[in-house]
């Protein structure tokens, strides 16, 4: 496979559209090395990451798999034990 033109790159914006994710999940993705960027532009806010759009393609596929680095939690992962039953109060007669 060669190498994507700098022109056929994709923006952390424009991956996050492509795989219904915010562009803050991207750019930690790319920080953590769960999707790999082909390049990285210095900038003010710490930089500017580019996609191969192979790569992304891969990734949707991954996610579409259920391979997603970000699960959802279930209820058993929230709650450790069941909740007790609650107690009404009784109502004041008037």
């Amino acid at each position: 496979m060669s190498k994507p033109d700098v022109q056929e790159l994709l923006t952390s914006g424009q991956v996050a559209a492509v795989l219904h994710k915010s562009a803050n999940t991207i750019s930690r993705w790319a920080r953590t090395g769960e999707l790999k960027p082909a390049a990285k532009i210095a900038s003010g806010n710490g930089g500017l990451y580019l996609f191969d759009p192979e790569v992304v393609k891969q990734k949707a596929i991954d996610l579409a798999l259920g391979e997603s680095p970000d699960p959802q939690p279930t209820l058993d992962d929230v709650v450790d034990e069941p909740a007790a039953p609650r107690r009404h109060p009784r109502r004041r007669a008037s």
